[in-house]
């Protein structure tokens, strides 16, 4: 299908850094109407704005990401596609929270980063917090 395959040259763009590229076809997808996987489209674009420093526009698209439906293969189990979802929202929410560091809004990225289960976060997200704990003098929290 021709979307498919807009998608999957939209994230080469994206990998490949051709962040001018990318932003143009992410735009063109999203005025379509048929568009299937709108959260990762909206993911892809903030990583796009992301990588030409636009971190407040990139935020943005991260958020919308996480209001639209996660689009996962239809052959997974139950347990697998609600893992695929909470993998991909926890992912959003870190790339949401790098946006935040750039802008020095580290209350948001508190407020981003705080609420994913301790269990469920990754290294980076650990020493992200810490550091903050760290400069705000929560010791403790560290």
């Amino acid at each position: 299908e021709t979307q498919q395959l807009m998608l999957q040259q939209l994230r080469f763009l994206v990998q490949k850094n051709f962040y001018d590229s990318a932003e143009i076809l992410a735009g063109f997808l999203l005025s379509n109407k048929n568009t299937g996987s709108l959260a990762e489209t909206f993911t892809l674009l903030g990583d796009a704005l992301y990588g030409k420093e636009q971190y407040r526009r990139a935020f943005t698209y991260y958020r919308a990401s996480m209001k639209k439906e996660i689009v996962v293969p239809p052959n997974l189990t139950a347990t697998q596609k609600t893992a695929s979802q909470n993998s991909f929202l926890k992912d959003v929410k870190w790339k949401m929270a790098q946006c935040m560091l750039k802008l020095k809004d580290n209350k948001s990225v508190l407020a981003t980063l705080e609420p994913i289960v301790i269990s469920e976060r990754t290294i980076e997200m650990h020493l992200c917090l810490a550091n903050i704990y760290k400069e705000n003098g929560s010791k403790q929290l560290a």
